[in-house]
C-alpha cells in the first residue's frame, strides 16, 4: 500500500518551514498555494530555508489550486494560510478532502480552529500553537528567524487526542519538536497575548520589534494592553502563575530585528490579523462588561494603516 501524503496549504513562512522540515525528513508532501513562481522554484530547484536551520528539499507536487488535492490521499491536511483567507478556502477543500484526512489548522489567531472545525468537523479537527516564524524572500527562498521551542498540538474533542498524539511524534521526530497538550486553548491565549503586546504597534509606527519597544512611551502602552489581555482571558476562563505578567514583559524586550508578520501585511498592502488578536479581545472584553481601550484603539489604528 502506497504511503499516504501530508496536505499543506500556504507556501509562505509558516507553511514553508513546515514543509521543510517533513519533506527533509522523507514524508511525502503537497504543497499548494496560489503563487505560481515560488511553487514552480519549489517543484523545479527546491524549497530553500535559512537561519535557525537550513534545508534545500525539492518538492514535486506543489499545485496552485486547492481542488487539486483531490488527487492526492492526505492522511493529514494542514491548513497554514492567514486565518483571513481561511474562509474562501474551506468550500472548495470540503468537496476533496476525505473524511478520514485529519484536518489541522497551523495558523495564529485566537480559536483560528473554529471555522475550520465547523467545515470538517471538531473530532478530526486539530490545532497548532506555533513557536517559529520566519518571512518569504523570494521566488522558493524563505528566511527561518526563530523557534521558541516547542510548538504545541492540540484537539478540540476527546475523540481527537490520540490523532493529536500521533501527529505531535511524528513531527517531533522530524525535528520540528511539537507537544500534544491537553489544554491547546490556553496556550492558543498566551501566544495571542504575546502577539498582542507588541506586534501590532510595530505594524503602526513601521519598525521592528526591538526598535518599536525603544521608542518613548512603546513600553508603558504594552503594558496597558497586557493587563488588558489578562483581565479578559481571566474572564474566560484562562489563569496563569503570578509572575505571568512579567514573563510577557521579558518575553517581548528579548525581541530583536524581527519583523512581524502584521507588519510585513501592511508593508505588503494585505489584509492583517487584527481581527483575530486586538480586535478579539476588544469584542471578547465588551461581552464580560471589561474596559479594552488599549485594544480597540490598536484595532482602529492598524486598520486605519490599511484602509
Amino acid at each position: 500500500m502506497a504511503k499516504p501524503y501530508i496536505g499543506i496549504v500556504g507556501a509562505g513562512p509558516i507553511g514553508g518551514i513546515l514543509c521543510a522540515y517533513l519533506a527533509a525528513a522523507g514524508e511525502k508532501i503537497v504543497i499548494a498555494d496560489i503563487l505560481e513562481d515560488h511553487l514552480e522554484a519549489i517543484k523545479t530547484k527546491g524549497l530553500t530555508v535559512t537561519g535557525v536551520r537550513d534545508f534545500q528539499v525539492v518538492v514535486p507536487d506543489a499545485v496552485n489550486e486547492v481542488g487539486r488535492l483531490a488527487d492526492y490521499d492526505l492522511e493529514y491536511l494542514f491548513i497554514a494560510v492567514k486565518v483571513t483567507v481561511t474562509d474562501k478556502i474551506l468550500p472548495e477543500l470540503c468537496k476533496v478532502i476525505a473524511p478520514e484526512t485529519i484536518v489541522i489548522s497551523h495558523q495564529n489567531g485566537l480559536y483560528a480552529e473554529e471555522p475550520i472545525a465547523e467545515a470538517f468537523g471538531p473530532d478530526r479537527t486539530l490545532r497548532t500553537v506555533i513557536n517559529y516564524a520566519g518571512f518569504y524572500e523570494e521566488p522558493g527562498k524563505l528566511k527561518f528567524t526563530f523557534f521558541q521551542k516547542a510548538n504545541h498540538l492540540g484537539a478540540i474533542t476527546e475523540a481527537g487526542k490520540p490523532a493529536a498524539e500521533a501527529l505531535a511524534g511524528r513531527l517531533t521526530a522530524a525535528g520540528m519538536n511539537t507537544e500534544a497538550v491537553d489544554d491547546i486553548h490556553k496556550y492558543d491565549w498566551e501566544k495571542v497575548i504575546l502577539n498582542v503586546i507588541l506586534g501590532p504597534i510595530c505594524a503602526i509606527v513601521g519598525k521592528t520589534m526591538k526598535d518599536t519597544l525603544a521608542c518613548e512611551g512603546v513600553p508603558e502602552l504594552s503594558d496597558g494592553l497586557l493587563r488588558e489581555c489578562i483581565e479578559v482571558a481571566r474572564a474566560e476562563g484562562f489563569e496563569w502563575e503570578p509572575g505571568f505578567f512579567e514573563k510577557c514583559r521579558q518575553f517581548i524586550r528579548k525581541a530583536g530585528a524581527h519583523k512581524p508578520s502584521m507588519l510585513v501585511d501592511v508593508e505588503a498592502g494585505r489584509k492583517t490579523e487584527i481581527d483575530l488578536i486586538c480586535g478579539i479581545m476588544a469584542e471578547l472584553g465588551r461581552k464580560h462588561g471589561i474596559p479594552t481601550p488599549y485594544n480597540e484603539t490598536i484595532t482602529t489604528l492598524v486598520k486605519a494603516v490599511t484602509s
